[in-house]
């Protein structure tokens, strides 16, 4: 990946007589591509780190390459579960203002309270299921949508390229971090290199005592 530049600039369409050009609001991002992840947490623990080494994160760049649109269906929709959650957003809403009403009113009464709970989860009720039936079954499910992209690039300014890989090169082990002044271990095995031996072996054994005199 070094030394490779990343110009993105969208691409024309075809052209269509009496169609006008509309001009990119953003120029092109360009720069040199520190790393290229499948998922959007690989760029993002990238960037950290040199967030961490107190790098000018502002010349980053994350890209998207890719992108598709994901929606996952959460659940069926049907009349009752519209008219249940539109009667609990319905009392959400009317204790809400209940509540404003008892603290400004000056007679401070919270016998306001209830009415507007009732008040509003029939309103609520009678707003979605008109809203719910007015769509003919086209719909009868609840989703949730995301934007995904098949891979993320994480892209700095061309200046400041060299001192970030730098940065990325010392690996975890930052700047600050103290170094091991353990000497080091002597190796053991054949390719070992000997030394004096010092070890002590067992006392010359004595032999047993001549009496002769001389």
């Amino acid at each position: 990946m070094e030394g490779m530049s990343h110009p993105i600039s969208p691409q024309p369409g075809p052209s269509r007589p009496g169609a006008s050009s509309v001009k990119p609001s953003a120029p092109p991002v360009q720069g040199a591509v520190l790393g290229s992840f499948s998922e959007y947490e690989g760029a993002q623990r990238l960037v950290d780190r040199l967030a961490d080494a107190e790098f000018e994160v502002q010349k980053i760049t994350i890209i998207g390459k890719d992108l598709v649109n994901v929606e996952r269906v959460v659940q069926r929709l049907s009349y009752p579960k519209v008219a249940l959650s539109a009667a609990m957003t319905g009392m959400t809403m009317g204790l809400l203002i209940g509540i404003g009403f008892a603290l400004f009113l000056p007679d401070h009464s919270w016998m306001h309270v209830l009415p507007m709970m009732v008040i509003g989860a029939c309103l609520w009720v009678i707003m979605n299921v008109i809203g719910y039936a007015r769509q003919r079954g086209k719909r009868d499910f609840v989703s949730q949508s995301q934007i995904v992209a098949s891979s993320y690039d994480v892209v700095c300014e061309p200046d400041a390229a060299a001192s970030a890989r730098a940065l990325l090169a010392r690996g975890p082990q930052g700047p600050g971090t103290p170094q091991s002044t353990d000497a080091p271990q002597e190796r053991s095995g054949p390719g070992a290199p000997q030394g004096p031996d010092t070890r002590k072996g067992p006392p010359p054994s004595e032999g047993p005592f001549d009496e002769r005199s001389f």
